[in-house]
C-alpha cells in the first residue's frame, strides 16, 4: 500500500466508498420517509372520501328527508302563488329567497359531519321558515294574497320551458364558485384558509343540489333532465368532505 504523510491511499479510498454508501443510505431513507408519509396522508384523505361517500351513498342524503321534501314542496307552492301576483311587494321578494334558504340549508346542514356546522345551517333554515312566515302575514294585511291562497295547494299550473335568468344565472355562479375555490384552497398553506375556500365550494354544490331539486318541484324541469347533474354532485360532495375533513385533521395537530 503507498503512503502519503502517514495515510494510506488504499485507507482513504475505503473511507470515501464508506461514505458514499452512507450518502446512498440516508438518501434512501429519507425517500423511503418521504414515500412513507405520502402514503399515510393519502390513506387519511381517503379515510375521509370514503366516510363522504358513505354519507351519500344511494344518492344525497338529504333527499330521503321528509322536512326536505316538505320544504320543495312548500317552495314550489310559493313560487306558484307569487307567479300569479301582478303586485309588487319587498315581502314577495323576501318571501321567495326565505322559501329556496330553507331547502338550500336543509341540504346543506345534512351534508355536514360537525354538530356546530350541522346546527348552523338548520338554525338558518329555522330562520328562514319563520321569515316566510312574516311575509305571509305582511302580504295577507296588504291583501297581495287571500285566505283561499294561503289554504289551498295550488296544481295544474302550466309547466315552464325554460330555466329562467334567474336560476340559470344562480346555477351557473354556483358551478362556477366550486370550481374557483377548490382551486384556491389547494394553493392555500395554512389549514383554516383551506378549509374555509372548501367549505365555501361544499356550500355552492349544495346549492346547485337544491337548485335542481326545486327546479323539478316547480316542473320547470323533468327529473331525467337533472339526473346526470345530481350524479356529477353526489360525485363531487364525498370529495369535498374528504378535503375538509384533512384540513380539519391537520388544523388540530398545529401546536
Amino acid at each position: 500500500m503507498d503512503v502519503i504523510g502517514g495515510v494510506g491511499i488504499g485507507e482513504r479510498d475505503e473511507d470515501r466508498d464508506e461514505d458514499r454508501d452512507e450518502d446512498r443510505d440516508e438518501d434512501r431513507d429519507e425517500d423511503r420517509d418521504e414515500d412513507e408519509g405520502e402514503t399515510r396522508i393519502g390513506t387519511r384523505i381517503g379515510t375521509k372520501m370514503r366516510e363522504g361517500a358513505m354519507q351519500t351513498s344511494r344518492g344525497l342524503g338529504h333527499e330521503r328527508l321528509h322536512v326536505y321534501a316538505k320544504a320543495l314542496g312548500y317552495a314550489s307552492w310559493s313560487h306558484n302563488v307569487l307567479t300569479g301576483i301582478e303586485k309588487t311587494a319587498a315581502a314577495l321578494d323576501h318571501w321567495i329567497r326565505a322559501a329556496e334558504s330553507i331547502v338550500e340549508n336543509l341540504a346543506n346542514g345534512n351534508s355536514r359531519y360537525g354538530l356546530a356546522d350541522r346546527t348552523r345551517y338548520f338554525d338558518v333554515a329555522f330562520g328562514s321558515a319563520l321569515e316566510c312566515a312574516a311575509c305571509l302575514d305582511v302580504c295577507r294585511c296588504k291583501d297581495i294574497i287571500t285566505v283561499e291562497q294561503l289554504i289551498v295547494w295550488l296544481d295544474g299550473l302550466p309547466s315552464v320551458a325554460d330555466l329562467g335568468s334567474s336560476s340559470a344565472a344562480r346555477l351557473d355562479d354556483w358551478s362556477t364558485s366550486v370550481v374557483l375555490n377548490i382551486a384556491e384552497g389547494n394553493g392555500r398553506f395554512s389549514e383554516g384558509e383551506q378549509v374555509r375556500f372548501l367549505d365555501i365550494a361544499h356550500t355552492s354544490a349544495m346549492r346547485i343540489a337544491a337548485c335542481l331539486d326545486l327546479l323539478v318541484a316547480r316542473r320547470q324541469l323533468k327529473t331525467e333532465q337533472i339526473a346526470e347533474g345530481k350524479q356529477i354532485i353526489a360525485g363531487i360532495v364525498p370529495l369535498l368532505l374528504g378535503l375538509r375533513g384533512y384540513a380539519d385533521e391537520q388544523r388540530g395537530k398545529t401546536p
